[in-house]
């Protein structure tokens, strides 16, 4: 060992012991092992490599590696293995990302990703839910990690969150469970509730009216709404499909609910798109499923 590490080392050490901030009693960090600062030492400098702006200055080195040392404790990172599986991951999967990662964000990649533990990928987990969460004892799952996000995420959140929202919360609900079972504990569990900081929900149709006769009281506005004629069936499924995108019955009904406030039946749907001409009905099967239709209307 050189004179500049052993100097590094006594540096780290010494940041590492100090009380942490905010707390009246000293409380003393488990004293890292040379092995512990190697490995940092060569995280850093292979970061330098992979993320050269804003890596931290010389002068300042030994005060982020210690707290780099007690992010990565506080992560449950604690094997040489994990963290070149994080490394491997920064180069894998960042691109052209040249800024330093936070200890936090670096620790994240070493926790071993669904792929890794043979799980579906976030992307297919959450089309499978989408697709079967309203009949959940009837579907077999790819895998009980995902059934499992699912209960807990709830089919309420499903049925009337907007996507963004629904996303956000089975995307918490399954890395939870994901490093639940990667750590061979018990993942049927309830978790702590995750909804997002603002819940987004259509307003009811009869409601919004009411509000706008109210607000047209209010500022004293003359004359009568004008009366509007509510759309049918098929012209609500026309607005919906008509483009390029393809649509299953399940997200149309989601859409006419989302966009009219009306509930329309997948029976009445398929019966409606059957009414459309001819020369502009395009129906297939859902790639990567063998019994689940999707539908458009060529504009």
């Amino acid at each position: 060992m050189t004179a500049n590490q052993n100097a590094s080392m006594k540096s780290l050490q010494t940041l590492i012991r100090q009380p942490l901030v905010g707390q009246g009693a000293r409380v003393t960090q488990p004293e890292p092992t040379a092995m512990d600062m190697a490995i940092v030492d060569s995280v850093f400098s292979k970061l330098r490599v992979l993320f050269p702006v804003s890596a931290p200055r010389p002068e300042d080195e030994a005060t982020h590696k210690a707290e780099w040392l007690k992010t990565l404790a506080a992560q449950g990172i604690a094997s040489r293995e994990q963290v070149q599986a994080g490394l491997n991951r920064a180069r894998r999967e960042q691109g052209d990302r040249q800024f330093w990662p936070t200890p936090r964000q670096f620790a994240l990649w070493c926790q071993p990703t669904a792929c890794d533990l043979g799980l579906p990928k976030l992307e297919a987990a959450f089309k499978e839910a989408t697709r079967h969460y309203h009949h959940p004892d009837k579907h077999t799952w790819s895998h009980d990690v995902v059934r499992l996000a699912v209960r807990e995420t709830g089919s309420w959140m499903f049925a009337t969150g907007l996507e963004k929202d629904v996303l956000m919360t089975f995307e918490r609900n399954y890395t939870v469970l994901c490093r639940r079972f990667s750590r061979g504990e018990l993942t049927d569990v309830e978790l702590p509730k995750a909804l997002p900081e603002t819940v987004t929900r259509p307003t009811e149709a009869a409601k919004a009216k009411s509000i706008i006769a109210n607000l047209r009281t209010n500022l004293g506005l003359k004359g009568q709404m004008m009366a509007t004629k509510p759309l049918t069936q098929r012209e609500r499924l026309m607005r919906i499909i008509t483009g390029k995108r393809f649509w299953t019955l399940f997200e149309i009904q989601q859409e006419s609910f989302n966009r009219f406030g009306v509930h329309d039946s997948e029976t009445a749907l398929s019966a409606r798109f059957r009414d459309m001409p001819m020369n502009q009905r395009v129906k297939r099967i859902r790639s990567g499923t063998h019994h689940t239709f999707e539908y458009r209307l060529e504009g």
